[in-house]
């Protein structure tokens, strides 16, 4: 988090100082510094931290998944799965497993539901209570739903990829922009130092920077909706198919 915050803080005195090169308003400096500041530390945080958390969870759901079915079929105890596995686990997911220990293993798995907060954990249960009272072979009934998480994971790893080429276009394209900006002030001299000198121009130079956030502000809004992971799941479908 702190490491965030001065990044937040640099590139926020760091557009405050573009401005301030562009347009010498101190004032209108000061205020593109905190309209920065407040985007990122109120909006864009936010945004990030559920974007990374939803990941993280994704991930560890899509393997405590696959690994537990696996064990599970193998052994055919949940307890003896749960505590083979066990080791594994790490972070925050074994700290929600050290807080309620006195739970048998069963309903610590049941539990793990509001953790993974998980369209797949769901099936993922109905499945498990299915091969607690009537058994069977776990894999078998499990096939469609391991499909179902390949795919989460892969469009997941789709949408990273891309997102991330996106980003660097997103910077290259504005980081352009900024540069004509700062090169216009030596390149086109006293005739530059009319125009500052001009009472609109400032606030024309403000309206790019306001441009910019909104622009950054609906770009990232696209970034961080992983509303399609959800999208992926067909459990249901292809076993009506089947």
């Amino acid at each position: 988090m702190f490491k965030r915050m001065i990044i937040y803080l640099f590139i926020s005195l760091f557009m405050s100082f573009i401005y301030y090169f562009s347009s010498e308003n101190i004032l209108l400096s000061i205020v593109v510094l905190f309209l920065f500041l407040f985007y990122f530390i109120i909006l864009f945080d936010k945004g990030l931290r559920n974007y990374l958390l939803v990941i993280k969870k994704t991930r560890e759901c899509i393997g405590f998944i696959n690994n537990f079915i696996i064990n599970l079929s193998i052994n055919k105890s949940i307890t003896t799965t749960f505590n083979n596995l066990k080791s594994s686990f790490n972070g925050e997911l074994i700290e929600t497993i050290n807080s309620v220990s006195h739970l048998g293993e069963e309903d610590i798995v049941n539990y793990l539901k509001d953790y993974f907060s998980s369209s797949l954990y769901n099936i993922f249960l109905k499945l498990l209570n299915q091969f607690i009272y009537t058994g069977g072979n776990i894999l078998n009934s499990a096939n469609l739903l391991i499909y179902d998480s390949r795919t989460v994971e892969e469009s997941l790893n789709n949408f990273l990829s891309i997102g991330k080429r996106k980003i660097i276009e997103f910077i290259v394209m504005w980081g352009m922009n900024f540069i004509i900006l700062l090169i216009l002030k030596p390149f086109l001299g006293t005739y530059y130092q009319k125009m500052t000198n001009m009472s609109l121009f400032p606030y024309g130079i403000l309206l790019v920077f306001i441009v910019f956030l909104i622009t950054m502000f609906l770009f990232f809004n696209h970034m961080f909706n992983l509303k399609f992971i959800n999208s992926e799941i067909k459990y249901e479908k292809n076993k009506k198919a089947n």
